[in-house]
């Protein structure tokens, strides 16, 4: 408010001017109210002391918001280190970002970032990994975020994670699906509704939504979960692709590591490195292992061993899986398929049956049971396990082909495989299986049409490069039979496959051509000095 100014003082009768009529009259005070006295007018000091008082309240001010800048700094760079180490997503990088986020916290506790990764990682950590003690953590940081209504993806996450892993799977998925129905983009939202919709057994709409999540982040997680179900669906090829995606995000992922190994076992390829990684994993790097991926790793390695037909050791391995995490139906199925192996048939049915109630979607469940009862000359329980699956797709009439053919039911056996090829054209195991019936019934140019269109759709097949080799010899193409077979060899060695196996097919192969009359003698020596090159 401005100050009010001071009269001019009246000029002295005695001054020069006073009897000047042109000299200018005093001023007078300005009256106040009505019978007021005249303001007093206020001094210098006063006007220093407000101007003083301004300035230490805006200097307190800038103090504060200036600490608050600083805090704000401080609070995002502790916070960006945390979801550095959240983005490579193994039990070990949420421990550590865990204390960023608390740290961060103690500088800013409403921080909805910070609580809302809280949630999610110890969401993750209970019922992915789990470890149990995490579930009170994932709700209360959780249900501090909710109070504090942020958009922010990590916190619509760990709300759906944690009602999909308190067992409300349908609530999950409505809660994780509103929020994308409103426009959010978020990998992490795709993987949340892709989870639930995997637990409801949905498993092509949750294809689609990891698909979804790998398309919109690198966490590897989102390419393991894909993996998985394609895995779950019997396309080994996919799956390995997926779980290949998700090592390039982080080479030291355990559960993309354990998913590469398992798919490259059921494929017999890449066994030693599935061998390796499994050593590292159950060896030096085990205390790095939630319960969850212990399961996941004896598992694996019992179906290692299954394949090794070591069925004791398999047996052992899938108990420890078992007694690690009791509803990982995997472990179920391995210890069942060990069990076959040893010839326990009725015990390992128990076993198939637990791992079918804990996850009754898993089509490879019923179809690698079928296969083993069937090589075990139970082919009635091997069919009716196979009975039970619901979907007759590519994979089924596959299965059903080959106990057909174990059975020796050739012609029914043919029409599966041909049903097969209808449902996908590119179907190399169904051409296979169609070559062999074929062969075995001496229609030789249709079985070698088959097998071309075999490995048509999968060049890296060495049992389909096997059996065109026994076309070729009976068509008396001695010199192609032989590059087919040192093709089927080498695709062998490069699957890692076992070497015991590999150099009992290049005695077969050597064998053969020696029994196959017409074969020249040098190609005979010239084939024993390429199959040195190959297997060494």
């Amino acid at each position: 408010m401005p100050q009010p100014t001071s009269p001019k003082p009246s000029p002295s009768p005695e001054a020069p001017n006073a009897a000047n009529p042109k000299a200018v009259a005093p001023s007078k005070a300005k009256a106040g109210p009505a019978g007021a006295a005249p303001r007093p007018s206020r001094p210098a000091s006063h006007f220093l002391r407000d101007v003083s008082i301004v300035f230490v309240v805006c200097a307190a001010g800038l103090a504060y918001y200036y600490k608050q800048v600083q805090t704000s700094k401080e609070v995002n760079h502790v916070a960006k280190k945390a979801k550095d180490l959240i983005e490579k997503d193994t039990p070990q990088d949420f421990y550590e970002a865990e204390k960023h986020l608390k740290d961060a916290l103690a500088l800013d506790s409403s921080n909805a970032y910070c609580l809302s990764a809280l949630g999610e990682i110890n969401a993750l950590l209970w019922g992915e990994d789990g470890v149990a003690d995490r579930r009170g953590q994932a709700e209360d940081y959780t249900h501090k975020a909710d109070a504090l209504d942020p958009h922010v993806a990590e916190r619509y996450s760990a709300d759906s994670l944690i009602l999909l892993y308190a067992g409300q799977a349908t609530q999950a998925e409505a809660s994780v699906k509103a929020v994308i129905d409103r426009g959010a983009k978020s990998a992490r939202l795709y993987d949340a509704y892709g989870r639930a919709l995997r637990v409801e057994g949905k498993l092509d709409d949750a294809r689609k939504a990891f698909t979804d999540a790998t398309k919109a982040g690198r966490i590897p997680r989102f390419n393991v979960d894909l993996s998985e179900v394609f895995f779950d669906q019997g396309d080994a090829l996919n799956a390995e692709t997926y779980a290949q995606k998700a090592l390039e995000s982080n080479p030291e992922h355990p559960r993309a590591l354990i998913m590469r190994a398992r798919v490259g076992i059921a494929r017999g390829l890449g066994i030693k490195s599935a061998t390796d990684d499994l050593a590292s994993l159950l060896g030096p790097r085990k205390t790095e292992l939630t319960p969850s991926l212990l399961a996941e790793a004896y598992t694996a390695r019992a179906e290692l061993k299954i394949y090794n037909k070591q069925p004791a050791d398999a047996a052992k391995d899938a108990k420890e899986a078992v007694a690690a995490n009791g509803k990982y139906a995997p472990a179920h199925q391995a210890l069942g398929m060990a069990l076959v192996q040893s010839k326990d048939v009725g015990q390992a049915l128990n076993e198939f049956d637990r791992a079918q109630a804990i996850d009754p979607y898993v089509s490879t469940f019923y179809f690698d049971a079928a296969r083993a009862l069937s090589l075990a000359g139970e082919g009635d329980k091997a069919i009716a396990i196979l009975k039970k699956v619901a979907t007759k797709d590519e994979h089924y009439h596959l299965a059903y082909g080959d106990l057909l053919e174990r059975k020796g039911d050739q012609d029914n056996a043919l029409a599966e495989y041909e049903e097969a090829i209808k449902l996908n054209s590119l179907s190399a195991q169904g051409f296979y299986g169609k070559g062999k019936i074929l062969f075995a019934q001496k229609k030789i140019p249709e079985a070698g049409a088959a097998f071309q269109a075999a490995l048509g759709a999968q060049p890296t097949f060495p049992e389909a490069h096997e059996q065109m080799g026994y076309v070729l010899l009976e068509g008396k193409k001695y010199e192609d039979a032989a590059s087919e077979f040192e093709q089927s060899l080498n695709d062998m060695m490069q699957s890692q496959a076992p070497r015991e196996q590999i150099t009992a097919l290049r005695d077969e192969f050597v064998n053969r051509l020696k029994k196959t009359k017409g074969v020249p003698k040098g190609l005979i020596a010239t084939f024993n000095d390429d199959l040195k090159k190959i297997v060494h």
